[in-house]
Parts: C-alpha cells; sequence; structure tokens
C-alpha cells in the first residue's frame, strides 16, 4: 500500500457549516490517497500529476469511505490510472482531519454512517483496501417485540439505520412486520437496500 498526501479537502466555510460551535479557523483538512499496487507498477511522475501530493498533516480524526465498500471515486479514479498505464489494484482515498483539540466528540457530525467509517490512525487506511467477502443472508424475527428486534439488527450487522429510520421501516412494512419478516432489501417498500434479510 502506498499512501499519499494530498491537498485540501474541505475549505473552512465548509467546515464552518457543519461544526458552527468550532472555530474552523483551527480545524485543516486534506485528502489522503491509499494506493494498492505493486512498487513497479507505480510512476511516480504520472501519480504526482493526478494527485497533486502535499505535505502531511497530523491527523486527529480520520473519515473514510466504509470499509467493505468501494467508493464511487476508487471505480473512477482506478480506471484513469489503468488509462494513463498505471496497472494498479486499487486507488481509494479518505479525509485527514487536523486540529489542536480532540475532534472524536464530532465524528457523528463530520461523517456519514451510511457511508463513511471513522478510523483511529493512519495505520488503519489498509483496511479499506481489503476485500471482504459477502456475508451469509440472515434472518431475524420480528414476531415479539419488533423494534428491539430491527435495533439489535442495526447494532449486529452494522446498518447504520437511525432510530427514526428503524420507526419508518416497521411502519413502512405493515404487512412484512405482521407475517414476522421485514426483507432488507426493501422491493416491496422501497425504502432501503441492504443486502440482508431481517
Amino acid at each position: 500500500m502506498h499512501v499519499i498526501y494530498g491537498q485540501e479537502a474541505f475549505p473552512s466555510f465548509e467546515i464552518s457549516r457543519q461544526l458552527p460551535e468550532l472555530d474552523a479557523s483551527q480545524i485543516q483538512t486534506q485528502w489522503v490517497y491509499l494506493i494498492d499496487a505493486q512498487p513497479e507498477d507505480i510512476d511516480s511522475a504520472k501519480v504526482d500529476r493526478l494527485l497533486n501530493p502535499a505535505p502531511a498533516l497530523t491527523p486527529t480524526l480520520i473519515v473514510s469511505p466504509r470499509i467493505g465498500t468501494r467508493s464511487p471515486w476508487s471505480s473512477k479514479a482506478t480506471d484513469i490510472f489503468h488509462r494513463v498505464g498505471m496497472p494498479i489494484r486499487r486507488v481509494e482515498r479518505a479525509v485527514v482531519y487536523s486540529a489542536p483539540f480532540d475532534l472524536a466528540p464530532y465524528a457523528d457530525v463530520l461523517h456519514d454512517r451510511m457511508t463513511e467509517s471513522v478510523l483511529p490512525s493512519i495505520d488503519t487506511l489498509a483496511t479499506l483496501l481489503s476485500d471482504e467477502s459477502p456475508r451469509p443472508l440472515g434472518r431475524v424475527s420480528l414476531a415479539n417485540d419488533a423494534q428491539a428486534a430491527l435495533a439489535q439488527a442495526n447494532t449486529d450487522l452494522g446498518l447504520a439505520l437511525s432510530d427514526d429510520a428503524v420507526r419508518v421501516t416497521l411502519w413502512t412494512c405493515p404487512a412484512l412486520r405482521q407475517q414476522g419478516l421485514v426483507h432488507a432489501n426493501f422491493s416491496i417498500c422501497n425504502v432501503y437496500n441492504y443486502n440482508y434479510i431481517l
């Protein structure tokens, strides 16, 4: 894995919008790129032109695409690398937040838990490039306390549903709930799209 630090990810006005209670001038952001490739497949001059590297910030918080997924940016960027003659396996990016204070209490505001993960350090970025095998299909009985069962499945399966989303799911799919099952692809309800049967 090759790690390359890039340019500013978000301007200070965007950080001010997300964290109005903090002094955004003290928070810096930076793209960090991960390239999964053999050393001989990397052309440093081309990488520099494509990613525009910069000096690394000291990370306080790192937000990446959700572990186990491939971001749309990654798919397109990997294709671009291939088109310029670098047969890499994959390129992915994350955002480094750097501040003179702890940003962990603001992690929920700074990332979307449906599509992103918060990582503790640059060393853990390698998990972004790991290919996870599909998990087995599972079922959760909603016969007794449907809301509690769906909330527990949400935690166990990492679905990242908010409490409101759990309530909407149960409200929107009463026919399935009466049968004791809610199908998480929600093809009948058209609410969410997950690869589990609950």
